[in-house]
């Protein structure tokens, strides 16, 4: 779920700028793309440090704790930058929205290995991106083209349609994965049991 945002803003990031803002294609692209390129890292390259400072802190399932608050503290940039009348506020607010989203699809498989016999790692992995990559990259999108097609109406509307599925999205996942943390603990266990024997 908490990825799925992330791949409709990619997919769409673009050309909202162009149908709200009135960018040209040259100059949305640099605009996203520059954001992505250099936020985008540094997001993802903080998300290990991140988790690995919470887990040092006593938090052993720090990197799925790090994925619920990434969502929680997600939500107002994602809805601001679909409402936003301002190309510059929408500009910025993309450098801080890029960076948390960049914060925990790294973790996603760290977590399977973490908690997955040694002996089927790799394909509880392969399972996992498969599931994610469907999900995300076929869904996504479309949900924001439906919305913006067939809920408000218009072309200029795909800024909505993004801040209405972040809005429902993030929190969802949140939720879920605020619901998991005793039972990821859990598994952590028991794959350490499993190790030693």
């Amino acid at each position: 779920k908490r990825q799925t945002q992330g791949y409709a803003l990619f997919a769409w990031g673009a050309e909202f700028f162009i149908r709200v803002h009135d960018f040209s294609r040259v100059e949305a692209g640099l605009s996203f793309g520059l954001i992505a390129l250099i936020f985008g890292i540094a997001g993802s390259l903080s998300g290990g440090l991140f988790s690995a400072l919470l887990i040092r802190g006593g938090k052993l399932d720090g990197m799925m704790r790090l994925g619920m608050y990434k969502c929680l503290c997600i939500v107002p940039f994602a809805v601001l930058l679909g409402f936003t009348g301002s190309a510059g506020v929408a500009v910025a607010v993309l450098v801080p929205l890029v960076f948390l989203m960049a914060l925990t699809p790294g973790l996603g498989a760290a977590i399977v290995q973490a908690v997955a016999p040694n002996e089927i790692k790799a394909q509880m992995v392969a399972v996992y991106g498969v599931a994610v990559s469907f999900i995300s990259y076929l869904v996504a999108p479309l949900m924001v083209a439906a919305m913006t097609q067939y809920v408000f109406g218009r072309d200029d509307a795909v800024g909505y349609s993004l801040a209405t599925l972040a809005s429902f999205v993030y929190p969802l996942a949140a939720l879920c994965l605020g619901r998991c943390l005793v039972h990821y603990r859990e598994s952590l266990r028991l794959a350490q049991a499993w190790s030693d024997t």
